[in-house]
């Protein structure tokens, strides 16, 4: 048996990541595969990607979410399952509130699920339509916002498939305090250990699987010892995620133990979540 192909765009983050992965016992099993610098030309080579290939990719930030859609566009696939933190207006989903100061998304997103079935399509896929761009190539589609009893859905949604022909794609939004762009970290989502059980429990449903969400540009970090039951604080994800660029979180700064934690936290969620889909 091959090694499995994990394809990841060129950001700073994730060459960091990709570089402590790649040390990890057991991860000689993984090919990482650096993709072009440019958008277009990385989601022409996600497209050419053999559709029969059992494989995953790392995205970048929450704005690139989209690029998922290209590379889970198999005629081999049969449905799509998004884990997130919001339902990029698609509509097999309770709403939620969003902070205020998003309601100029919320409303777009809330627009996007009543033209869902109408005549409006989709003119070009973005981060915020593209799982309605999925329903419109005729996929089953499931979004799911982060909680337990929505994994479980998930997962019983993926089970009545009777072969390998199905895609999941994760926001780590949708992880407790994972380090995302500051809008979109949260407190209330679920585990990362939660949801690698249930991506194990499905691997044999999934021919794609592909990540993302945490912040594009992180300082370097120490790999230590993590409890992905033991969360950061939002402060210290927060922090972790300005670091790069200098800013700074009012009343808190974070000692570089933390932002060990935190890196290692995003590493280990990483991995966790590709052992689990790498599963025969």
């Amino acid at each position: 048996m091959g090694k499995l192909s994990v394809f990841y765009a060129p950001t700073n983050a994730n060459g960091l990541v990709v570089s402590k992965l790649e040390r990890l016992r057991g991860f000689d099993k993984f090919k990482f595969i650096k993709l072009p610098e440019n958008q277009a030309e990385r989601i022409a080579f996600l497209q050419k990607i053999p559709c029969e290939e059992r494989a995953a990719f790392i995205w970048g930030d929450g704005n690139s979410h989209h690029e998922s859609y290209y590379f889970t566009m198999s005629k081999n696939m049969q449905f799509k399952i998004n884990i997130d933190d919001h339902d990029d207006g698609f509509p097999h989903i309770l709403l939620h509130l969003v902070p205020e100061q998003d309601n100029g998304l919320w409303l777009a997103r809330q627009s996007w699920a009543m033209e869902v079935g109408e005549c409006c399509l989709v003119r070009e896929v973005l981060w915020n339509n593209h799982m309605k761009a999925t329903f419109e190539q005729g996929k089953d589609t499931m979004t799911e916002v982060n909680t337990d009893g929505r994994l479980d859905r998930a997962a019983k949604f993926a089970l009545e498939y009777p072969n390998r022909s199905g895609a999941l794609t994760v926001d780590s939004d949708g992880l407790i305090c994972f380090p995302c762009l500051g809008k979109w970290t949260t407190t209330t989502g679920v585990s990362p250990s939660r949801l690698i059980a249930t991506i194990e429990a499905i691997s044999a449903k999934l021919i794609r699987l592909d990540i993302g969400g945490l912040v594009e540009r992180i300082v370097d970090f120490a790999l230590v010892d993590v409890d992905l039951a033991k969360s950061p604080t939002l402060d210290e994800s927060r922090a972790f995620a300005m670091a790069a660029s200098g800013g700074k979180v009012p009343g808190y700064v974070i000692t570089e133990a933390r932002l060990n934690y935190v890196g290692s936290y995003a590493v280990f969620a990483y991995a966790g979540l590709l052992e689990s889909f790498a599963k025969p």
